[in-house]
């Protein structure tokens, strides 16, 4: 088994060689290529103190000093970065490993458990590190607050899973339950605010395999206690720390095309595209931006709004069913919906990205290859179950690394990204930019630019950044500035707040 695992990571690595030479990316720029505290001379405690803080707006400290670690020890070029991040992708694929393997045993314990094969923790992990939609998680170089993040989200659960298992046995596990808590969760939090998700994860574990309960009592309210009381210490931290509030974060859709309820109703549609880039990844679908998705402006608009917001409500009552009947598959479940509950319901972020999947997809995988391993187990056709859960491996492995060859080279990524999301305003931009980039001098390549920047000056109603470049790329080759490029830029500011992007591209 140690051998299999070893060679799917091998797998992994050969997958994701070619994309670590890409570039860096969008807010790769503001965030490291152009952050001067994340490129220290010397290693010293201020310049540690002050890379750890350069994130706008504030936060995810321990990733920004990662980046600065990274850059003094590798260089500043995106491989190097790149390069950690396949390395922390590894790390928690054996993480993913050894909870299923911890679960998986929770669960054989019930009476009702499953028919499990012994390779199933191999199949989930092995599926989970080479599915399509983790790749913006590894060569999307920022993206290391997520997967940094969910390394010690996975850490924090497997230790409290441990320590849970520890305690059922009549042996003493509160140290690993607490570590793996407090622990835990400070750490994730500390690298991406969507760390503090540890928590309900953990209830989640406790209700499907633990139930509360010790080796010596029925109800362990030391359990209880420490689920509810440290929960309250994170909201504390998060308010008073770092200073959220419920006006601080509605005051965000200012800069959104979108309002509250807007948002909710289109994530439920969203969450089911998730489900069908996880299950049925396609490189056309694919993609870094997901800003041409419609909003859903009322229940009837788009017609699927309504049909998604209750096909949500019907999986998470089925997933509430099987929770205890069935725990992993209803953990599954209700785990995807957990992962998104911050970033994917009423925080006004952009729409959609898929690196919001990188632990949620863990829910998804292990619902379908426990069913898989589960249905042919009962008919005993293990062998045949296998087959199919290597399919689904092999059919992840193809579509990763076409995708991971088309990121190895930045031109080439952004105008595929442009062919494929045609109504996204960022994906026009990137391929305007790079157009003009490689043109020095080829007026084709500069009117294609430009009129790609167009195009996303069309399409993004909120931000300045293509008009400005319209602005800045006809003043350099002596094309006429239009003027209205400049009334574009002043009614957008008429509207909406001025956004970080926005900032950074005026000055």
């Amino acid at each position: 088994m140690l051998l299999t695992i070893v060679a799917f990571m091998l797998i992994t690595v050969l997958v994701y060689l070619p994309g670590l030479n890409g570039g860096f990316l969008y807010d790769d720029y503001i965030n490291i290529a152009n952050n001067v505290l994340v490129h220290p001379d010397s290693l010293t405690p201020l310049s540690l103190l002050q890379a750890s803080g350069s994130f706008t707006p504030g936060g995810r400290y321990m990733s920004m000093l990662s980046f600065a670690l990274n850059s003094y020890l590798l260089g500043p070029s995106p491989y190097g970065f790149k390069a950690v991040n396949l390395v922390i992708h590894l790390v928690n694929g054996v993480l993913i490993f050894f909870l299923t393997k911890s679960l998986i045993a929770a669960s054989t314990s019930q009476k009702d458990g499953p028919s499990l094969s012994k390779w199933l923790p191999v199949f989930i992990a092995a599926a989970w590190l080479l599915n399509p939609i983790q790749l913006t998680s590894v060569l999307y170089t920022v993206q290391r607050m997520t997967s940094l993040s969910a390394l010690f989200v996975l850490a924090g659960l497997l230790m409290y899973t441990y320590g849970r298992v520890r305690q059922q046995r009549g042996d003493s596990g509160m140290p690993l339950v607490v570590i793996g808590l407090v622990g835990g969760t400070l750490l994730a939090f500390f690298n991406k605010e969507n760390g503090i998700l540890l928590l309900p994860l953990a209830l989640l574990i406790e209700m499907a395999f633990f139930r509360f309960r010790s080796a010596s009592v029925k109800i362990d309210w030391k359990i209880i206690a420490l689920l509810l009381v440290i929960p309250a210490l994170a909201l504390v931290i998060m308010v008073v720390v770092e200073g959220y509030s419920p006006e601080r974060l509605l005051a965000g859709y200012r800069h959104r095309e979108f309002n509250l309820e807007e948002r909710l109703m289109t994530e439920a549609r969203i969450l089911w595209f998730y489900l069908r880039l996880i299950l049925l990844p396609d490189n056309g679908l694919l993609g870094i931006w997901h800003d041409d998705i419609a909003i859903s402006t009322t229940l009837l608009s788009p017609p699927t709004t309504i049909p998604s917001i209750f096909g949500i409500a019907t999986l998470l009552i089925v997933g509430c069913t099987l929770l205890f009947r069935m725990p992993l598959i209803g953990m599954g479940i209700l785990w995807f919906f957990v992962a998104h509950s911050l970033e994917s319901t009423f925080i006004p972020l952009e729409l959609a990205h898929e690196h919001r999947n990188y632990l949620a997809s863990y829910g998804v995988l292990l619902v379908i290859f426990t069913s898989v391993s589960g249905l042919f187990g009962k008919f005993e056709k293990q062998r045949l179950g296998v087959l199919v859960m290597l399919a689904f491996i092999a059919a992840y492995t193809v579509v990763t690394f076409e995708r991971s060859q088309i990121w190895s080279n930045p031109v080439q990524h952004a105008l595929v990204e442009a062919a494929n999301h045609p109504g996204s305003a960022k994906a026009q931009y990137e391929a305007g930019k790079s157009l003009i980039g490689l043109s020095a001098g080829d007026a084709d390549l500069l009117n294609s630019g430009m009129d790609h920047l167009r195009l996303s000056a069309a399409l993004d109603r909120t931000g300045i950044i293509a008009d400005l470049s319209l602005m800045t790329t006809a003043q350099l080759n002596g094309i006429h500035v239009q003027r209205v490029w400049l009334e574009n830029i002043r009614k957008t500011i008429q509207h909406y707040p001025l956004g970080g992007s926005d900032i950074s591209a005026l000055r």
